[in-house]
């Protein structure tokens, strides 16, 4: 344990465990420290300047999110996001069960982005006369090459993300394989 003190006001860890003066290779002026409520209060101010400081440089806090929602959840290993829903809040805080191709997976609300609401056009418009003028009433009968291209990047990436049996995952979002033994086959 550090016996050193952390102020000039504040005794060393060691000595505020203990409630002692703690005795070391070094040298001390052996001056009486100050009462038990003044280096509480000296401590909790110094508590509350590293808040301040931590919250001025921590960024926004993250909306809380609802179970149901759609999300985006960020797979640590790579670095990507894939889509999710939260499947239920947890009694910890900022933190969620999300159901995810892959799996059900625990994250922190830092890991998970709110998904964009998907926009659906209308289908019918109204003229300026009053009239209802119908846009899209010439449905193409093939879906374009983009959108099937990446229909099939999309399967291969999950069919790539999933575990195989001997594998799982973790609760920090990793997948964890057994290790390979050397096995003798007689």
């Amino acid at each position: 344990m550090r016996a050193t003190p952390l102020d000039s006001k504040i005794p060393s860890p060691a000595e505020l465990l203990m409630g002692r003066r703690i005795t070391t290779s070094l040298p001390y002026h052996d001056t009486p420290y100050p009462l038990d409520e003044e280096i509480r209060q000296h401590l909790q101010e110094k508590r509350e300047s590293q808040k301040i400081n931590h919250d001025q440089r921590a960024g926004p806090e993250l909306p809380p999110l609802h179970a149901g929602q759609a999300v985006s959840v960020m797979d640590t290993r790579t670095g990507t996001w894939e889509d999710g829903s939260i499947k239920k809040l947890t009694n910890k805080p900022r933190s969620y069960i999300v159901e995810t191709p892959r799996g059900t997976l625990r994250c922190n609300r830092k890991h998970l982005r709110e998904a964009p609401q998907a926009h659906v056009p209308s289908t019918s418009m109204t003229s300026a006369n009053g009239k209802v003028e119908d846009h899209l009433s010439t449905p193409s009968a093939e879906p374009s090459s983009a959108a099937t291209d990446q229909a099939a990047q999309t399967t291969a990436e999950t069919k790539a993300d999933t575990p195989s049996p001997g594998q799982f995952v973790t609760r920090s979002c990793r997948t964890s394989k057994p290790p390979q033994r050397v096995t003798y086959e007689h």
